[in-house]
């Protein structure tokens, strides 16, 4: 993994009024948008963001946990987060206990339309 070089993924999202946001940071005081061929970065607080490196361990993350119907998963390209760092949730350190396949981005580009999660 090179931190420099897009990479293809995909990456969690809730639809909130036409918006793609990701899922984690949608209902804190940090919520990531993810405009269409954009580039999009964590808000202090929160981050790096988490993507998955295929479509089978978005669609299985989110089949393991409770998301809301307007939840799906969209295409993206991602810079690898490189850092000592460790994912931050609401402001605290998480170490370990990311889902399968996930990979910790320092950006995100939303490059397709979201395919929704069907129950």
């Amino acid at each position: 993994m090179n931190k420099n070089k897009w990479e293809e993924g995909w990456k969690v999202i809730t639809i909130k009024n036409k918006g793609c946001r990701s899922y984690c940071c949608a209902t804190l005081k940090h919520p990531v948008s993810y405009p269409l061929n954009k580039v999009a970065k964590a808000k202090l607080g929160c981050g790096p963001l988490a993507v998955f490196r295929n479509q089978d361990d978005a669609w299985a993350f989110l089949q393991e946990d409770c998301f809301p119907d307007d939840s799906g998963v969209v295409p993206c390209v991602f810079k690898t987060y490189n850092s000592d760092r460790h994912y931050m949730w609401n402001g605290i350190s998480v170490r370990g206990g990311l889902p399968k396949g996930t990979i910790l981005a320092s950006c995100v580009k939303r490059t397709g339309e979201p395919v929704m999660f069907q129950r």
